[in-house]
Order: C-alpha cells, then sequence, then structure tokens
C-alpha cells in the first residue's frame, strides 16, 4: 500500500491519494463491524 501511494501521490496530489486508500479501508471496517459486531454477545442480565 505504501507504495502504491508513493506512486498516485505525485499524479492525483496529496489529499486525493490519501482519501483513495482510507475511505474504503474506514468503510470495511464499518461494514464489518455492522455485520459481525453483535455475533455471539449476550446482554449481561441473560448470561448463563
Amino acid at each position: 500500500m505504501p507504495q502504491v501511494y508513493v506512486t498516485l501521490k505525485p499524479f492525483i496530489g496529496f489529499q486525493s491519494s490519501f482519501a483513495l486508500f482510507v475511505i474504503p479501508s474506514c468503510l470495511a471496517v464499518f461494514f464489518y463491524a455492522r455485520h459481525y459486531g453483535q455475533t455471539g454477545l449476550l446482554p449481561l442480565d441473560q448470561t448463563q
């Protein structure tokens, strides 16, 4: 990833190349957390 960032930076700019990697990464973490975040967890009053 750092090599691709350094390669793209002169062509599309610092902020654009940074956003090109940060936004999809944050979205992937968000959707992973939404899908798998609550799986297998019981509320505290329902523990067995």
